[in-house]
């Protein structure tokens, strides 16, 4: 059993015969579950197994690639009306 790099609760079966192992049994196959996955102010979406993150309206990645990073605003208070 072990927390994969997407955030996800896995159980693996290992094949001492193979030498490899495979999931059992999963938490959750929605891989946008996680919180956080991609950041403060931005959201996931699941479009064909691909998890795609995206900034909220109004905000930019703070470091693209890196989605966990989140998403800075791209505006000044002064420009809000």
């Amino acid at each position: 059993m072990k927390i994969d790099v997407d955030g996800i609760l896995r159980v693996y079966s290992h094949s001492l015969n193979q030498q490899n192992s495979s999931a059992i049994w999963s938490s959750t196959y929605d891989r946008c579950t996680p919180k956080g996955l991609c950041g403060l102010n931005g959201f996931c979406v699941n479009l064909d197994d691909q998890v795609q993150c995206s900034c909220l309206p109004g905000f930019d990645s703070v470091m693209p690639g890196n989605w966990s990073a989140g998403c800075e605003r791209n505006f000044t208070a002064e420009t809000c009306h």
